[in-house]
């Protein structure tokens, strides 16, 4: 996780704490939270060359989420489909 993408009295405890340090209760509009830090990494500038894979993988997702249903509906389209299944 990074800083700033969580509300700040998460934050704020999260980032506070040391490697294998474990958080008092912290209280925030989601509830109660414990936290422990299992380890810390520097922060590092996005590179594209390292993050090609990624990115290409996160865009083919959304282009089948986004194509499944239409392709779905197309292929029942071509067969007569009948549910057997009683309903409880």
């Amino acid at each position: 996780m990074t800083k700033g993408r969580t509300v700040t009295e998460f934050d704020d405890a999260a980032f506070g704490l040391a490697v294998n340090q474990v958080s008092k209760p912290v209280k925030t509009k989601y509830g109660y939270h414990i936290i422990k830090v299992a380890a810390k990494k520097e922060a590092q500038e996005a590179n594209y060359n390292d993050s090609k894979a990624k990115i290409k993988a996160t865009l083919l997702d959304q282009k089948v989420e986004s194509e499944y249903t239409t392709w779905l509906e197309a292929k029942k389209k071509n067969y007569k489909i009948e549910n057997t299944l009683e309903e409880v």
